[in-house]
This record gives structure tokens, sequence and C-alpha cells, in this order.
């Protein structure tokens, strides 16, 4: 059964990197949004969590060249919608 999304004005995604273009250069999310005919937002870098609310630095960042957090990448919520972003 496919689920009833009509109640929700936003999908939000919490996983890494889909508001951004991927290798074949296409941006999941917009795609997402384009299947679901809705507004859905997503992050354009990692999804760095931790299971405390007082952890810090959570938030969406880029890698260093370690692939650990970097701090000084910061990155940001994208909307899209179903004709384009």
């Amino acid at each position: 059964d496919t689920p009833n999304l009509s109640s929700y004005r936003v999908v939000q995604v919490y996983s890494c990197e889909v508001g951004s273009k991927n290798r074949a250069g296409e941006i999941p999310a917009q795609t997402l949004s384009s299947i679901l005919q809705m507004s859905v937002r997503a992050p354009d870098k990692a999804v760095w969590i931790a299971f405390s609310p007082f952890a810090p630095f959570q938030g969406i960042y880029g890698y260093d060249g370690s692939g650990n957090k970097n701090l000084n990448d910061p990155g940001r919520w994208v909307d899209f919608h179903a004709g384009g972003q």
C-alpha cells in the first residue's frame, strides 16, 4: 500500500547529501519530490547526529581530508518542489 501523504506539506529527509548531485548528476531529493508530487527538504552535505540533545556540533557539515566532520564546511537544508527546485 502507498501511504497517503496528502495531509503533509513537506517531507524532510535525514540522509546524507541527498540534496546535492550524486555521481550520475541527479539530485535524489528532487527525484523524490517529483515522484511524490510534493515538497521535499533535504541536506546538501553529511548529516552528523549524536543521541543526546546536549551533544555539540550536531548538524550538517562536509568532510575533511580524513573523512571526519569539517566544522568549517557547514551545509544547509535545501527545498525541492515537484516542478523543480
